[in-house]
């Protein structure tokens, strides 16, 4: 037997039912019953009126500079892409002509050492 989806409640509805909670003049089981929820969900509803809260009361600005923008995450994926992409296109050029188990590959050129030897195949050079 599978299980319903449940009542969809709006968000009017359930700061309403925080609020109330959240007042104190009346017990979870006595607004759960006025509301038809359960208490658990009051007490669910009233933690996450008070943890955001404040930010009802934030002013535009303030919002503006503690959420990024969609460029400024962007920005550095682009990058990162660029460089991964940059690192793919030496690679295939080295599969082409393999070299040997040293740094240098294909016509002395050097592996950026900001990547693992292990993403290429090649066994970690033992150290000084």
């Amino acid at each position: 037997m599978t299980r319903g989806r449940g009542k969809r409640l709006s968000p009017d509805f359930k700061a309403r039912v925080a609020l109330e909670g959240a007042k104190g003049h009346k017990t979870a089981s006595e607004i759960a019953q006025e509301f038809q929820v359960h208490p658990t969900q009051i007490s669910q509803w009233k933690r996450q009126l008070v943890d955001n809260g404040p930010e009802l009361f934030e002013s535009t600005a303030a919002l503006a500079r503690r959420t990024p923008s969609a460029e400024d995450v962007a920005a550095p994926l682009y990058e990162e892409f660029g460089r991964l992409k940059v690192v793919l296109d030496f690679l295939k050029k080295c599969m082409v002509r393999p070299c040997d188990a040293s740094a240098f590959c294909c016509d002395g050129h050097r592996i950026a050492l900001m990547y693992p030897a292990s993403l290429w195949g090649r066994p970690r050079r033992p150290g000084p």
